[in-house]
């Protein structure tokens, strides 16, 4: 502030720094959650303030944090528009072949489809298609279902921001082994190998605090909750200070506690659930099958379903060709409103 004339000693300094500091951690705008709902025992207005907004919506003024604070709960309703295309995909395969795939039916230990994506030829497939993604994938090489539920998790900003990527990979490729500190090993070890020794899941922050710091329940989902709360930073530095004297309590060393501990600080606003990872990779599994084994259709339905994902549609064509896939130019006398699939000869992936 001395470089631009204030003097920070003096009373007009003062009031900024009391200014400034009573802006801290307050929300910086207003804006409607696109799919939460709030539910209530009785009218809404009698527990906090609600006001119309625009095409006759009604809306809470209290963010997520007040109306947990009333005990009121928050639902979020989110659709995916991978689950549209993929119906579209499946509603194409069922009238070319007579027979309907199933979602949670396909073979979840497909060569193929794992081949094509270890060689990060991801393009149009759910959460796994960024350049991002596509740059790990071909070093992580997933083999097998739990492979993609950690990608989905690993590359988002709490593991990247914890230096958590290179460490992953190194120890999945063999480059690097998991260690734990010897007297720890039967504590960590059935927590963390599932993940090469590194915490990724908040489920894995809570399983952690009740193995080496004594938690229970109530206090471990706490503990998970205060790490998502990217508003509430002394929260956050005062709960994982708990958790670091409660396990030098409990006989860890100072040094391995506190490593524990900024392991989990580095992605502790940004942790995914391992339950929210599984649902993911199994679309993005579904949506990688149909793009190895019925690529007309996938092309198709994901040119229907679009915009969604990473790619224009010129960019979804000529993946499709580089596929084998004959992409046909609009026709006024035979096309329809959307793509579809004309059926091709056996052993040619068809055309949309």
């Amino acid at each position: 502030a001395a470089e631009f004339g204030l003097d920070v000693e003096g009373p007009r300094g003062w009031a900024l720094l009391r200014t400034v500091a009573a802006f801290e951690g307050l929300p910086r705008l207003r804006s409607t959650h696109p799919g939460g709902f709030v539910l209530s025992a009785g009218p809404l207005g009698e527990h906090c303030p609600v006001e119309h907004t625009a095409m006759g919506r009604t809306v809470i003024q209290f963010d997520k944090d007040d109306l947990d604070s009333l005990g009121i709960p928050k639902f979020d309703f989110l659709g995916l528009g991978a689950l549209a295309y993929v119906r579209r995909a499946f509603d194409m395969i069922e009238r070319r072949t007579g027979r309907r795939p199933e979602l949670y039916g396909l073979p979840p230990d497909d060569p193929e489809t794992f081949a094509m994506i270890a060689r990060g030829d991801t393009v149009g497939l759910f959460q796994i298609e960024s350049r991002a993604q596509i740059a790990s994938l071909v070093h992580t090489r997933p083999e097998r279902l739990y492979d993609i539920v950690v990608q989905v998790a690993l590359i988002r900003p709490g593991p990247i921001v914890a230096r958590f990527v290179r460490p992953y990979t190194n120890r999945r490729r063999g480059r690097e082994r998991v260690v734990y500190p010897a007297a720890l090993a039967p504590l960590l070890a059935p927590i963390l190998d599932r993940t090469q020794g590194i915490p990724i899941f908040q489920e894995q922050a809570m399983a952690l605090s009740m193995a080496l710091a004594g938690y229970g329940a109530a206090e471990a989902d706490e503990l998970r909750r205060t790490m998502g709360n990217q508003r509430k930073a002394a929260r956050l530095a005062a709960a994982l200070e708990r958790l670091r004297a409660r396990m030098v309590e409990r006989g860890i060393g100072d040094e391995v506690a506190q490593q524990l501990v900024d392991d989990l600080r580095g992605f502790a606003n940004y942790g995914f659930p391992e339950s929210h990872a599984w649902s993911f990779a199994l679309i993005a599994y579904a949506t990688a099958y149909l793009k190895a084994h019925h690529p007309a259709e996938f092309y198709a339905a994901i040119l229907n379903a679009w915009p969604m994902g990473f790619y224009a549609p010129s960019t979804l064509v000529h993946d499709a060709r580089r596929h084998g896939v004959t992409v046909r130019p609009p026709c006024l006398r035979d096309g329809a409103a959307e793509c579809t699939v004309e059926c091709a000869a056996a052993g040619d992936p068809g055309s949309a």
